[in-house]
Formats: structure tokens, C-alpha cells, sequence
């Protein structure tokens, strides 16, 4: 597409050189310019917002701060402010954030009967 446009404004240009043209093809000449610098700049424009969606993607991804705990691995803090623990392949993979299991709690001994 920029070849084909370079080449035109190459011809333009050339054409310009020769000279002896009438007004009308030198109308003609200069609309077929501004047609195609819109038509750069408009490439241009789709080229920028591109990249800034993939900047916005790459913050997105990156803003989750992972902490790690001394024993249950990592974890982040969800908006509840709770811990949610995460494991290496739901990390990679951006994943859903798997929850911890509770602990179970430990079991107290049976009362002895009073005698």
C-alpha cells in the first residue's frame, strides 16, 4: 500500500517537473495529493492506537500485585481485601484465580464422663 503511494507521488512529482500542464490536471494532481497524505495519516493514526491498546493491555496484566506467603504459597488480595491463593500454572496461563481450601480446623478430644 505505501509502495503504491510513494510510486504515485513519484509520477506526481515527475509530472509536476515536465510542467506545460493545464490548471484542471494541475487541480486534478494536487487533489490526488491530499487524498493520499490524508490516506498516510490516517495509517498513521490506526498505527498509534494500536500500540496503545497493546499498552493498555500489557499494564492490565501487570497490575496485580502477587505477594508470598511463609507456607500456602502465593497469594493476591482481592478487592474484599481477602487473601486469594494462586498456583504457578493458573499464574502462566492468566487464569481464574484459584481460591485456598480452608484449613481443617483440628478436632478436640472427648470429654471424659465425671465419675
Amino acid at each position: 500500500m505505501t509502495s503504491t503511494i510513494e510510486q504515485i507521488t513519484q509520477k506526481l512529482v515527475q509530472q509536476l517537473q515536465q510542467g506545460g500542464q493545464t490548471q484542471q490536471q494541475q487541480r486534478q494532481q494536487l487533489q490526488q495529493l491530499q487524498q493520499l497524505q490524508q490516506l498516510q495519516q490516517f495509517q498513521q493514526l490506526q498505527q498509534f492506537q494500536q500500540q496503545q491498546q497493546q499498552q493498555q493491555q500489557q499494564q492490565q496484566a501487570g497490575s496485580v500485585k502477587v505477594y508470598t506467603g511463609p507456607k500456602e504459597g502465593k497469594f493476591i488480595i482481592n478487592k474484599h481485601g481477602k487473601k486469594v491463593y494462586i498456583d504457578r500454572k493458573s499464574l502462566a496461563n492468566n487464569l481464574q484465580y484459584q481460591k485456598a481450601k480452608p484449613k481443617p480446623k483440628p478436632k478436640k478430644a472427648a470429654k471424659k464422663p465425671k465419675a
